[in-house]
C-alpha cells in the first residue's frame, strides 16, 4: 500500500495511505488528532461531512483546489466512517 509521509512542524508521523487510483485516507498520529481543525465547503452543514479543508496540527494545510498530491489536486475531502477521505 502507497503511503506518502507529510511532512509538518512537529515531526508528526502523519501520512496519507492510497487505497484507490484517486483516493486517499488521512493518518494522523495520536498527538495529531486532538488539534486537527476542519472547515466546512459551503452550502454543507457538519451532518454533511463534507469538508473544504483539513489542517492536522503542524500542517499541512490541505485544501481543495490548493494542494497537490502526486501532481493533482484535491477535490474532494470528506469524512466517511470516522476516517478522512482525500479524493484527488
Amino acid at each position: 500500500m502507497e503511503r506518502i509521509q507529510l511532512s509538518n512542524r512537529y515531526g508528526d508521523k502523519n501520512y496519507l495511505e492510497k487505497i484507490d487510483e484517486n483516493i486517499y485516507i488521512l493518518r494522523l498520529a495520536e498527538n495529531s488528532k486532538d488539534y486537527c481543525r476542519f472547515g466546512l465547503r459551503e452550502g454543507h452543514d457538519w451532518e454533511d461531512k463534507e469538508y473544504d479543508f483539513v489542517d492536522p496540527s503542524g500542517g499541512p494545510f490541505i485544501q481543495i483546489n490548493n494542494y497537490c498530491i502526486n501532481g493533482k489536486q484535491v477535490k474532494y475531502i470528506y469524512d466517511k466512517e470516522g476516517e478522512i477521505v482525500i479524493e484527488i
